[in-house]
């Protein structure tokens, strides 16, 4: 009758300790395809995503799209904080200098007070929409790497009553997926 009983309990520690002796697997390090940073209302910022949210450079179509995340960004129960900047380069002039006529930029920033902010092709210059990008690299295909600096962003946000956005000596570095 003692054997029976300690049989379980023999199992139940055996069992533990050999789990509890177990490496812990440890993640590899986050290495985004593409960066953006450059200066945001006057304050460096860089976008490198996060696990959670991976930085993306990708074609669709004939269309490079950029999904940039900073590194805290999060969202828990559909609330987000952080700020995500997307970049579409629509094909028509690669360079050297791309303009209003061939991107579409966005991007929100979720933080104490919410704000959107868009910049595309139908958008008059007149009303104080710019856009203006200058590319070393670029090749739209899988693989290839991707060189945009001297990035200019200048808008007002879309429906909120927030301050203009203004994008300065942005760079986007990285490959296409």
């Amino acid at each position: 009758m003692k054997i029976k009983t300690r049989l379980p309990v023999f199992i139940t520690f055996v069992l533990l300790f050999h789990c509890s002796e177990k490496p812990v697997a440890v993640l590899p390090v986050y290495n985004p395809p593409a960066v953006f940073s450059g200066y945001v209302n006057g304050v460096y910022t860089r976008f490198s995503g996060n696990r959670r949210w991976p930085n993306r450079a990708m074609l669709i179509g004939d269309t490079l799209r950029f999904y940039f995340y900073t590194d805290e960004f999060s969202e828990v129960f559909q609330i987000r904080e952080g700020d995500l900047l997307r970049v579409d380069v629509w094909p028509g002039n690669d360079g050297p200098v791309l303009g209003n006529e061939t991107l579409l930029v966005n991007m929100s920033r979720y933080c104490n007070s919410n704000a959107t902010y868009t910049v595309h092709p139908s958008m008059p210059l007149s009303q104080g929409h710019s856009v203006r990008m200058e590319v070393r690299d670029l090749i739209r295909s899988s693989g290839e790497s991707v060189h945009i600096e001297n990035i200019y962003v200048r808008t007002r946000s879309v429906g909120a009553n927030a301050p203009e956005l203004e994008i300065s000596d942005g760079t986007i570095k990285g490959e296409i997926e």
